[in-house]
């Protein structure tokens, strides 16, 4: 199952490895609630949240690891899973990991669980559950719309990077691209909801949230 881990969920792995973990601007960058909103709706990628490519020694070191259901997940990890109950018709559970801290001693850290649902053509929601506070995906803050699940603060997006042209290594913002994103926080922990593909409004993305409990 590790091989079948997709670009789309270890891009948002990624970049919640890569983001400065204090709060507030560092860099021109604002964490809040598993989102990094950068200033800018141009980048550069020099980080490895705007990567294309698997990062293979990442997976060889076990900072992320596959694993086979959601039961061997929640043993591993120190904070209970949620599973959406509404999601689109035809989203099939495809992947689980746990993505522990970088090894610096004996003892590694498992801090976030990830769930990937899709279906036969590769669309797909991606939700990801962090202990505490999540460092997140890069994205644009004025791209962002606050936003309410089950009264709680939180942000919605639509949009991805993309590359343009001849434009160098530059990426930049596309709010028309068939990517929503939504991230609150409940009981200590960061959730982020990732669709791709799948053309869901606001309120299809608030309704998948929701039944998040």
């Amino acid at each position: 199952m590790l091989a079948a881990l997709s670009l789309t969920v270890l891009a948002v792995v990624f970049g919640l490895m890569s983001v400065p973990s204090a709060h507030g601007r560092i860099d021109g960058m604002l964490r809040r609630f598993g989102l990094a909103l950068v200033s800018s709706t141009s980048v550069v990628p020099s980080a490895p949240q705007w990567r294309d490519q698997i990062d293979e020694q990442l997976l060889a070191n076990g900072v992320l690891i596959s694993m086979p259901s959601i039961e061997e997940a929640q043993r591993r990890v120190p904070f209970p899973i949620y599973l959406p109950s509404s999601l689109p018709d035809g989203l099939a559970m495809t992947d689980i990991y746990i993505l522990t801290s970088p090894p610096s001693g004996p003892r590694r850290s498992i801090s976030t669980a990830g769930i990937t649902y899709r279906d036969g053509d590769g669309r797909t929601v991606f939700i990801r559950e962090t202990l505490g506070a999540s460092e997140g995906s890069g994205v644009p803050e004025s791209e962002v719309q606050d936003a309410r699940v089950n009264g709680r603060a939180a942000l919605y997006a639509q949009g991805g990077w993309k590359s343009e042209g001849n434009a160098g290594p530059a990426l930049q913002w596309d709010g028309t691209m068939d990517r929503k994103l939504l991230s609150w926080e409940n009981g200590g922990i960061t959730y982020v909801v990732d669709a791709y593909g799948l053309d869901l409004s606001r309120e299809d993305m608030l309704r998948i949230a929701e039944s998040i409990r």
